[in-house]
């Protein structure tokens, strides 16, 4: 089945681990676990071990900002 074109956003607060957010629109996937902010492709890394930001700025761009939009209209994290 292939990948929707519809964004999926989360975030995780624990006060046992670091704050955890991330994206994911078709096979891109963006995610930040306190300051450290990667981007995988998940069509040719399902593991998430090779971030792709660098190759791919533009796109980490527009997801993480993607984001940051839909985090502004949620319940701020205590």
């Amino acid at each position: 089945r292939a990948p929707s074109d519809r964004a999926l956003f989360w975030r995780q607060p624990a006060s046992d681990a670091p704050f955890a957010a991330a994206a994911r629109r078709g096979k891109w996937k963006y995610l930040r676990i306190a300051d450290d902010e990667r981007l995988f492709d998940l069509d040719t890394d399902p593991g998430e071990k090779v971030d792709s930001r660098a190759r791919f700025p533009e796109i980490f761009r527009q997801l993480r900002g993607e984001w940051e939009a839909w985090n502004s209209d949620m319940v701020p994290v205590p």
